[in-house]
């Protein structure tokens, strides 16, 4: 469980702090490195005024180097769903049989990745925004409302709320 690398991704702006904050704290408590990229190496800002400057671009970073990925959600997922470098990156942790993992929305990434196929997974949604779950059920995913979903080497996570569960299963993955 100690000793792994983990990249951890964010939107540039409106990323969910705590779903940055809480599990890398909880990771990096057990012993775990984390390396933050974003879109670019500008200062990224959490909808509730976290900030955080990125160590990487995505187009700098180099999968072997890291023992999986994590994806923070937020309303600035879409610029990650929408950007091919990061549907290419998760695509090429996933190939690598390492952990990869997103929470509230950012499991769209995974989604629009083409790694859910065939998989349980669970996203944010509420009563007024559908697209999470209707995006993980046409990628052939099997949605689950529930907090947590582990399905092998992929986690993911439904919101804010589950952000300390949602680290525990990554813990159980790299256990």
């Amino acid at each position: 469980m100690a000793g792994k690398k983990l990249l951890y991704l964010i939107a540039p702006k409106d990323f969910r702090d705590e779903e940055y904050l809480v599990p890398k704290g909880i990771l990096e408590s057990a012993g775990n490195s984390i390396v933050t990229a974003s879109l670019d190496r500008k200062l990224c800002r959490g909808m509730f005024g976290a900030e955080v400057m990125p160590a990487l671009k995505i187009n700098e970073v180099k999968p072997f180097f890291y023992d999986g990925i994590v994806i923070a959600g937020g309303q600035g997922t879409p610029s990650l769903w929408e950007s091919e470098e990061v549907l290419g990156l998760v695509r090429a942790f996933f190939s690598e049989k390492k952990l990869t993992s997103a929470i509230c929305l950012a499991p769209v990434v995974l989604a629009k990745a083409g790694v859910l196929s065939g998989r349980k997974a669970t996203v944010w949604s509420s009563a007024l925004d559908k697209r999470g779950i209707d995006t993980l059920k046409a990628s052939g995913a099997t949605y689950l409302p529930t907090d947590v979903v582990r399905d092998g080497i992929i986690v993911t996570g439904n919101g804010p709320e589950s952000a300390k569960k949602f680290a525990e299963r990554i813990l159980d993955v790299l256990g």
